[in-house]
């Protein structure tokens, strides 16, 4: 007897622990990773961003480093934003905080340059859409254009 309750509640822990990963995993909308190169005047920045978008707000972090002829700067900040959906491919995005890690050291106006508002100062907004691409890939467009190929960070 004692065995056979050993063994329903091994199993009621394991049930457990797959119900909670796949609440969590219904909970986020979106966990991706983008990398682009962008080339523009005598500015070259290569950047990493996370895409993280659950019920609640989401958060993008960029990483990378903006190169203004030969002259590298880092670029390190996390922003947070809360969103309204009328379903689940259209996003209007609200920033609610811009963290700058110590180790940035862009200056805004050359962010400014090439980044949106929303990524650049809080309550500014904008519209996403994400659509499903092939192999589990995330496309994002910001407002109209496709703008990040978003590999999923979980397989």
């Amino acid at each position: 007897m004692k065995k056979i309750i050993t063994i329903a509640v091994f199993f009621l822990v394991l049930g457990g622990v797959f119900l909670k990963e796949w609440k969590a995993q219904q909970a986020t909308k979106a966990d991706c990773i983008s990398e682009h190169h962008l080339y523009h005047d005598n500015h070259i920045i290569t950047a990493r961003y996370h895409w993280l978008i659950s019920q609640h707000g989401g958060s993008l972090k960029i990483n990378g480093t903006f190169n203004d002829n030969g002259i590298k700067q880092m670029i390190n900040r996390e922003v947070t934003f809360s969103y309204k959906s009328s379903d689940e491919r259209y996003y209007h995005i609200t920033t609610k905080k811009i963290h700058r890690a110590p180790s940035e050291n862009v200056t805004e106006e050359r962010m400014r340059a090439h980044y949106p508002p929303f990524i650049l100062q809080e309550q500014a907004e904008t519209v996403i859409r994400i659509e499903r691409a092939k192999k589990n890939n995330l496309l994002i467009y910001m407002n109209t254009q496709p703008a990040f190929l978003c590999a999923p960070t979980k397989v």
